[in-house]
């Protein structure tokens, strides 16, 4: 009997023992799942800070990689720069031998940035096979590191203008272009660079650039959507919470690549992008302040005496030499 008794009363101890450790209750399930939700709120904007961060360590990278190939390339040319393509049509990131004369460009991608040659058919604008797959995969493949990680993914799914453009051009026109009564091909020389990079401008805002540094690449930039330049989906770093552009990376003729924030109240900052001179490119478009390149027609001829130096302007003699 006593044994009995002392079995029940192991079993009722065990039973009462179980029923406690059943289980959270309501009160400390909402305490820990306001605590988790708590947490998530204080990391969510430090992982996001953490993640923009890495995109522009990235795309600095990237623009880097283009402008020591670009240094390379010049070194094994005579100090001569690839093509800015007619029309200037690299500062708005056509890079691609769009009409058959911008093969250095073309070239410099296919040696000097490891693009594909691949050709796998249908369309081609030169009766060279290389270049036609170069300029083919250039457009509908890029390699990674032509491709900005902050950038919107494409709709069309390619890239007929680049994430990047090209501030420092060549140009070299089906025939010679005159200027000042002499014939000069429109030849960008990284002296002749850093030597406009020193040099008064003539027009909007008088003075060097600033910064004095030359641009080679840099982000794209869109102030606004118009024309064919691609908006915002066609911005690489475009802050969601101003909706406009926060601003971009800089590779300048030295090597070193900076951030430059959207610049478009006026005056003349340094280190910012800003509207281009008189429009050029497009007033939708925003350059580095540090940007010069020459302005060419559809022929890749130079026009004008024009230069543009970031949002002031100076004389195209200024980069030939001539006096």
């Amino acid at each position: 009997m006593s044994f009995v008794m002392a079995d029940l009363i192991f079993w009722r101890s065990t039973l009462r023992n179980t029923s406690h450790n059943r289980g959270f209750t309501l009160v400390e399930l909402m305490v820990v799942i306001g605590i988790v939700a708590l947490l998530i709120s204080v990391l969510l904007p430090a992982l996001s800070k953490a993640r923009v961060a890495a995109s522009l360590i990235a795309c600095a990278a990237n623009l880097r990689q283009l402008g020591v190939a670009t240094l390379i390339y010049a070194a094994d040319h005579k100090d001569v720069l690839p093509s800015g393509g007619p029309s200037t049509s690299a500062v708005n990131g056509y890079l691609g031998d769009y009409s058959g004369n911008n093969t250095s460009l073309t070239t410099f991608f296919g040696r000097y940035v490891n693009v594909s040659s691949v050709f796998p058919g249908g369309w081609g604008l030169s009766s060279d096979a290389y270049l036609n797959g170069v300029s083919y995969n250039l457009i509908g493949a890029p390699p990674r590191s032509l491709i900005c990680p902050s950038a919107p993914p494409r709709p069309e799914g390619y890239y007929a203008r680049n994430c990047y453009a090209f501030y420092a051009g060549s140009h070299f026109p089906f025939g010679p272009g005159e200027l000042d009564g002499l014939y000069h091909p429109g030849i960008m020389r990284l002296n002749r660079l850093a030597r406009a990079g020193k040099a008064e401008r003539s027009r909007a805002g008088g003075g060097t650039i600033p910064g004095g540094i030359p641009a080679l690449w840099g982000d794209r930039v869109n102030r606004w959507e118009a024309g064919n330049n691609g908006g915002k989906v066609e911005t690489n770093h475009w802050d969601r919470k101003k909706n406009k552009p926060a601003g971009g990376n800089v590779c300048r003729v030295d090597g070193s690549v900076i951030w430059m924030p959207l610049n478009d109240s006026g005056g003349n900052p340094i280190d910012a992008f800003v509207p281009p001179f008189g429009g050029m490119s497009g007033g939708q478009t925003a350059i580095p302040s540090n940007a010069i390149y020459m302005p060419s027609d559809g022929n890749d001829n130079v026009y004008d005496f024009r230069v543009i130096m970031g949002n002031g302007a100076g004389d195209a003699r200024i980069i030939f030499g001539v006096r």
